[in-house]
């Protein structure tokens, strides 16, 4: 079930949906100009929000990362060999540490592998059948995935695997609104589950609701998280969470052939990115006070896509990575 090892996981949920409509001819001002970053590669990219780092893994497994410091770098090699999208740990309260950085990866044992830029990798062990998601909090790093027995189970990189228990059948996500983490997936019933951990305790499964055939995408900033998905409609929707309190479901529309991409900023404005029926890049923003609706960033792509504060990031038709600015 490692469902971002290959992409574009939605796609065989929403093929044949309608694309998004036609944009109007004003709308081209606000396509994205995509840079290539090398490649071919494998598997979906991955970010930190947060920082200058984008990770990514080759076709027979290789996991590379590239650096943003005035310009793009080259393709950086990882060693090691994976069978999954690689996980960076994000700081969910704070700044990130922009001179390092901490990943996590299945290997080809089915067991969980980290290492930092400046460390080899270490075996961490457990079997999984999903990808991992990772996370900084509280001043500790946790990793988490859906065991063999459809739980999610979680360590940091120096205890011992605990599960969170639950039946999870996606990846999961991690967001935070400033005091408390919230690991989140979708259960056998396609809503989502939410699990809050705070003061040290994990307070159990919450049912969100929803018919959900994507993965959740996080983000968070300051006292609010979010949490994005595509609904069986093929539409985006999203939720988000203050002081514990969850808001329901909120529709942007649209019909997306990817899971999303979010990011929040600091000054409370929010971008949305999906590829399109038509495996173009597609856009939506909150400003602060209102939607902007869908606009058509170009390109045409072939994973889901990732985002971070200045950037979003897809796999083209060639399997190269691109970078669009998002100004």
């Amino acid at each position: 079930m490692r469902t971002r090892v290959r992409r574009l996981v939605a796609a065989a949920a929403v093929a044949g949906v309608s694309v998004i409509p036609a944009l109007a001819a004003s709308d081209a001002a606000h396509a994205a100009e995509w840079i290539p970053l090398g490649g071919p590669y494998g598997s979906d990219p991955a970010t930190l929000q947060k920082s200058n780092y984008v990770f990514v893994v080759g076709q027979n497994g290789d996991p590379y990362y590239h650096e943003f410091d005035g310009h793009w770098s080259t393709a950086q090699a990882l060693g090691g060999t994976l069978d999954s999208v690689i996980a960076p740990a994000e700081q969910l309260v704070g700044p990130q540490d922009t001179a390092t950085f901490e990943i996590f990866g299945i290997g080809i044992d089915g067991g969980m592998w980290y290492r930092t830029r400046h460390t080899g990798w270490q075996g961490l062990g457990g079997a999984f059948l999903s990808s991992p998601t990772a996370a900084i909090f509280g001043g500790q790093t946790y990793v988490f995935a859906v065991g063999l027995d459809e739980a999610v189970w979680y360590r940091t990189p120096h205890t011992e695997w605990a599960s969170l228990g639950g039946t999870i059948v996606s990846d999961v996500g991690v967001t935070s609104d400033g005091t408390s983490m919230y690991v989140t997936g979708i259960g056998t019933d396609n809503g989502i589950w939410a699990q809050r951990f705070s003061g040290g305790t994990w307070h159990g499964w919450q049912g969100l609701g929803g018919d959900v055939i994507s993965y959740p995408a996080t983000t968070n900033a300051g006292s609010n998280g979010y949490i994005f998905v595509i609904g069986g409609d093929g539409a985006v929707w999203y939720q988000g969470v203050n002081n514990g309190n969850w808001s329901g479901w909120y529709g942007l529309g649209g019909a997306a052939e990817s899971a999303p991409a979010a990011i929040v900023h600091d000054d409370g404005r929010l971008d949305v990115f999906v590829v399109g029926a038509d495996l173009r890049m597609y856009s939506h923003h909150w400003n602060g006070s209102s939607w902007s609706g869908w606009h058509d960033q170009g390109g045409g792509f072939t994973s889901n896509p990732v985002v971070d504060h200045s950037d979003v990031f897809a796999l083209g038709l060639d399997d190269h990575l691109y970078a669009g600015n998002i100004g």
